[in-house]
């Protein structure tokens, strides 16, 4: 989730090749994102995290926001079953 230049709410579905072809792509150390951990819910097989993150490419600040991360425990095994960010270029507190 991000905004356009006139502040309207965008929503972008990526397939989760195209993110792991992207992040592969990287040279060790280019993405770093920065994540505390700052929720986690659970109930029974269920669980929420959220997590404000900050995300620097090649050493200087990119964007930051919050991830969500829904995951679900399946034969003993914590496992994501989705992930949602909001992206904003400006700087997070």
């Amino acid at each position: 989730i991000s905004f356009s230049n006139e502040g309207k709410t965008l929503i972008r579905n990526e397939p989760v090749s195209e993110f792991i072809d992207y992040v592969g792509k990287q040279k060790p150390g280019a993405a770093d994102e920065r994540i505390t951990f700052d929720m986690i819910k659970t109930d029974g097989p269920l669980a929420t995290a959220w997590t404000p993150y900050k995300f620097y490419f090649n050493g200087e600040f990119h964007h930051c926001g919050i991830n969500s991360f829904q995951l679900v425990r399946v034969n003993g095994e914590w496992r994501v079953q989705y992930i949602i960010d909001t992206r904003r270029m400006e700087a997070c507190e």
